[in-house]
Parts: C-alpha cells; structure tokens; sequence
C-alpha cells in the first residue's frame, strides 16, 4: 500500500464541535480557541458557519466572529508592508535555500494570487487587478518594494470592499473554472479560505527568510 507524501488538517473544531453546545459561547471565547488552534501551528481552520440562528444557534454571532478574524488579517497584511518596504533589489532576490522561492518571489506570488482569485475568477475589482494578476508568473520579472507594497495596498482594498459587501448567500455562490483540463466548482468563502492560508503560508516563508538573512521581521 502507497501512502501519500504529505496530508493537509483541516481543524473543524470551532465549527462542528462547537455547534452541538448547548450553553451559548461568548465570541471572545471562540476567537480565543481559533488563535489557540493557529497557535499550535493548524494552518487550515473552518471558524464558523453561515447558517440560520434558528437551526444552529452557537453560529448566530458569525458575523462578529469573522470580522474579527478579517481585522487579524489586515493586520496580516500591514506586517507585510513594513517587511517589503524599505529592502533593496538584492534583498528581494535572497533565498532560503536555491530551490526556493526568493523574497520578492514570494510577495509577488501573494500579490499575483490574490489579483487572479479576486478578479480573474470573481470578477471584482477594476482593470488595474489584470497586470498584478501575471505577478509571481516563472517568467515574470521581480517587481521593486514599491511595486509589490503598491500590489499589496491594491488587491487588499478590493478584498475589503468585497468582504464589506458580501452577504451570507453572496459568499455561499459557486463559480466554475477549467484548469489543467480539470474542472472545479468553488465558493466566494472557499476563495477567502484559500487567500487567507495562502497569505499566511507563504507570508511565513517570506518572514523566515528575512530573519536567515539578518534582515527585519515582524514581531506577530
């Protein structure tokens, strides 16, 4: 029997687990367990659920839980801009190791994945996504600090605006894509799901990589 090389967890436990309480949990007692479960180095966490009080009432405070995870995100993303802004060239093009992507690598994977996501698949934002959308490409050539700040600051608003907006049902509707010949059928809130791990992984690979390298990293 062949076992698989690598497995991905996904932690269920502030969704699933906490739906069949019967005593209502505070929201600052679940953002606490999330960033307990992070903490112990879950990348993948299905934090709540948009589904009727009526049925599920442990979930009535989806809301609040998610825009408080969102908040974390942002500031997410304010570490990266620190990070990024003030490196040279030569600091974009260090790496951890050769196979490896380099710092500018990665930010520009970050930006690039988000604009393609966001835009490509979902359609928001404007025609100044459809450049960032070829970022991080094999045969793309790494942007400056400033530009990859500049695509930072740019998908982040159009992300905002989005998750301003979206409703319960707007995150609940599918979207098909065809690519490598497979075809897949995903969700707004999967998209989401997926740019928050997709920041956060790569993110770190990014911070890692400053630190190999003497360089400033944040304090998260």
């Amino acid at each position: 029997m062949s076992l698989p090389t690598r497995i991905k967890i996904v932690e269920v436990g502030p969704r699933d687990g906490l739906q069949n309480e019967t005593a209502v949990i505070p929201t600052a007692i679940k953002l606490q367990l999330i960033e307990m479960l992070a903490d112990a180095g879950l990348d993948v966490i299905e934090a709540t659920a948009f589904v009727s009080p009526k049925w599920v009432p442990q979930m009535a405070d989806h809301r609040d839980t998610l825009n408080e995870l969102y908040a974390g995100w942002e500031n997410y993303q304010a570490h990266l801009i620190e990070a990024l802004t003030p490196l040279t060239f030569g600091h974009l093009a260090l790496q951890a190791a050769p196979h490896l992507r380099s710092i500018g690598q990665l930010a520009a994977h970050i930006v690039g994945a988000r604009a393609r996501w966001l835009h490509t698949f979902l359609h928001e934002g404007g025609d100044d996504l459809t450049p960032l959308a070829e970022y991080g490409g094999l045969d793309q050539p790494t942007p400056t600090a400033a530009e990859l700040v500049n695509g930072l600051h740019t998908t982040w608003a159009v992300l905002a605006a989005a998750l301003d907006r979206w409703s319960a049902d707007d995150l609940a509707e599918s979207f098909t894509r065809t690519r490598h010949g497979e075809t897949a059928t995903l969700s707004r809130r999967w998209v989401i799901w997926h740019l928050i791990e997709h920041d956060l992984h790569h993110g770190g690979e990014l911070f890692y990589t400053l630190g190999m390298h003497g360089l400033p990293t944040p304090d998260i």
